[in-house]
């Protein structure tokens, strides 16, 4: 389980979906609690480095995807010998579809 380091990638829906996180608990919470739930959110995405499997896979969404989960919050990615690819981080309550891992997706 555990092993080398991987490289992490945050793909440009992971980074928007962070930053629409991190904004909505600066407005609701303030910067103290933004910055704590940063660390968090890092700390969490960090670890996936050594250990990749400590997520459940969720194959039905998209082959190879796993997801783990921080407070209210789950960071979906996959991973490979050698990087960790985080594709989305969402709110605990939303529905996951495939369309939101299409790369032509908005969603």
């Amino acid at each position: 389980m555990s092993g080398h380091s991987r490289k992490i990638i945050l793909a440009e829906r992971a980074r928007k979906d962070l930053l629409e996180i991190l904004e909505l608990s600066l407005e609701l919470w303030g910067p103290q609690q933004m910055d704590a739930y940063a660390a968090t959110i890092d700390r969490t995405i960090a670890r996936l480095a050594h250990f990749p499997d400590i997520g459940a896979q969720i194959n039905h969404v998209m082959p190879g995807l796993r997801r783990v989960r921080v407070e209210h919050h789950v960071v979906y990615y996959s991973h490979d010998d050698e990087v960790v690819s985080v594709h989305r981080i969402l709110h605990e309550r939303r529905q996951v579809t495939k369309v939101q891992f299409h790369p032509e997706s908005d969603e």
